[in-house]
């Protein structure tokens, strides 16, 4: 510890001790944005003390408070001259985590430099350089771990992610599958790969995969399904990760009640609720207890089920969720709305998934690039109508968009289920469920994808989705 360290600890131990105990305290109840808080108290007595950075930064993490992470990883840039190597390792993984990977790069390339022949501090900076995007740099500092640990799981399962982000998927799912063969039961390269396979058109043996995952669980405890009889049981299922997960699993649900179950009821966040009920679907809050005989994660059901092939996506007729007749949030294109013929071609648009979505920079456009796309359509009879709130809450305004544009996102999904004619701009490497090629997705049928030729390069979809508005417009007109 250095000297102005030790001399601000003896100065105010009780001070310290006690924003110490706070933050402990709050983070075992769950109150991450209060643990932050009380760290942050604890620096501003003992600022050069790295382990009251990680701990503030690991509750930022925790609270979903990126802006707030990314601000406090800036904080410890200062501390780098005065670290050790495994300290700037520590400061560098807090960083990624929180989402400041420019920062993480800073402190894996001081870790380099303290420890030049630790394979750890090489792959390190590989995946905090994949982060931010410069994918050359990454690959050679990959390399270099390899080259002093050929067998390292961790380098092998950064390089595997590397290749992933080139596009190269026969050698992503290669590097995934000798980073389990080192490090067998490997889960995040298990799940990695299970992403990787189903992306390639394996969807059975990605979603085998993905049962490494961490598993949602019940409020209150009850045994886990999986794939057994039901017998008229109760099942209790709980949704996990985005919302549009939740919207593109929901036609899974009708199977249970075909295999066997009694009761199915749906552990949701609230914004889905009135969507849900509307359709039938029994669904309660994450915070609500609620008993059951067994509990499966929703995303879970195609594979303790055995479903494989399209079955998956097909498993339901569609579209398989309808607006409730009190609130048209989105209007399917064959409805029979009304307008005059005169009245502009009413059209959504959504141009950025949640920020704290580690590939959103990926995914979503830039200004420059939403400006481009709005450009590209000046003097067609479109009115734009925002859903950018709609995207994340699931309860747009009454707008009546008979078409929407998004980026992938939850938009996608609940305009998917309900039958709107959507294009949704797809980055270079698209998430595992749209594949790798085609403009057509066996999971909505209403869906076109309009793909990146080239990594970061949204000129060429512009094109595209400029010549299908002109057509729209042609034909509404």
């Amino acid at each position: 510890m250095p000297a102005t360290t030790t001399a601000a600890a003896r100065a105010t131990p009780d001070a310290l001790t006690i924003a110490c105990e706070r933050g402990l305290a709050c983070a075992e109840r769950g109150d991450f944005a209060g643990a932050a808080t009380a760290y942050a108290a604890a620096i501003r007595i003992a600022p050069r003390l790295v382990a009251l950075h990680r701990l503030r930064l690991d509750a930022l993490v925790q609270a979903g408070d990126r802006v707030a992470g990314g601000i406090a990883a800036r904080a410890i840039l200062p501390l780098l001259r005065d670290v050790s190597a495994d300290e700037a390792q520590q400061l560098g993984r807090a960083a990624l985590d929180a989402g400041a990977a420019d920062v993480a790069v800073r402190c894996f390339e001081g870790a380099r430099r303290l420890a030049p022949h630790a394979a750890a501090a090489h792959a390190a900076l590989a995946a905090a350089l994949r982060a931010t995007g410069e994918l050359a740099r990454a690959e050679r500092a990959v390399q270099q771990a390899l080259a002093l640990a050929p067998d390292d799981a961790t380098a092998l399962h950064t390089a595997a992610h590397i290749a992933h982000d080139r596009g190269d998927m026969a050698a992503a799912l290669a590097g995934f599958d000798r980073a389990i063969a080192r490090r067998p039961g490997h889960d995040a390269a298990l799940v990695h790969r299970g992403h990787v396979r189903a992306l390639l058109g394996d969807l059975a043996g990605g979603f085998a995969d993905m049962e490494h995952r961490p598993l949602p669980t019940p409020l209150l405890p009850c045994p886990a399904w999986h794939g057994e009889p039901l017998a008229q049981r109760s099942v209790l299922v709980v949704a996990e990760q985005g919302a549009g997960d939740t919207l593109m699993a929901v036609r899974w649900l009708p199977l249970l009640h075909a295999a066997g179950a009694g009761a199915v009821t749906l552990v949701a966040p609230l914004a889905l609720h009135r969507l849900l009920r509307a359709n039938g679907i029994a669904v309660v809050a994450p915070d609500e207890p609620v008993r059951a005989d067994v509990h499966v994660p929703l995303l879970s059901i195609p594979h303790r089920l055995a479903l494989a092939g399209e079955a998956i996506p097909r498993a339901a007729s569609w579209p398989y969720l309808h607006v409730p007749a009190t609130a048209h949030d989105i209007v399917r294109d064959g409805s029979p709305a009304m307008r005059a013929p005169a009245t502009p071609l009413r059209i959504g648009l959504a141009w950025q998934g949640n920020p704290a979505h580690r590939n959103d920079h990926h995914r979503s456009l830039d200004r420059t690039t939403l400006h481009a796309l709005l450009r590209g359509a000046r003097g067609l009879p479109i009115e734009w109508v925002v859903l950018q709130q709609g995207a994340a809450a699931h309860d747009a305004p009454a707008s009546l968009a008979r078409i929407v544009v998004t980026v992938d996102t939850g938009l996608a999904h609940l305009a998917g289920a309900l039958g709107v004619r959507t294009w949704m701009l797809v980055p270079f490497v698209a998430d595992w469920r749209w594949g790798m090629h085609g403009s057509e997705t066996p999971w909505y049928p209403s869906l076109q994808l309009v793909r990146q030729s080239a990594p970061r390069d949204w000129r060429a979809p512009l094109a595209t989705l400029h010549a299908a508005l002109r057509d729209r417009a042609r034909a509404h007109a």
